[in-house]
């Protein structure tokens, strides 16, 4: 599986999910999740009218995932030691 190479200079510092799907080969719908769920670091903008709002993504972002994956999620469970009494 080749992985997409992002570009050695960047055209600009923040990218939309939908621009990251295309460069990690993902779907937008992925990235957008890994977002609200805090797997990647990322911060919502507005955009249009009203009080919508969409995520983008700092180009550094999109190299430490290429380079160390997806951060923990924070809805995992811990594991517990059952002590033996």
């Amino acid at each position: 599986m080749a992985e997409h190479p992002l570009p050695l200079t960047y055209a600009k510092e923040w990218y939309s999910p939908n621009e990251v799907a295309v460069l990690l080969g993902r779907a937008a719908y992925t990235i957008r999740e890994y977002c609200r769920l805090q797997r990647i670091h990322s911060r919502k903008r507005p955009c249009g009218r009203g009080k919508s709002q969409e995520w983008e993504i700092h180009k550094d972002e999109i190299l430490r995932f290429q380079n160390h994956g997806l951060l923990p999620s924070i809805y995992a469970k811990k594991s517990r030691k059952v002590s033996a009494t």
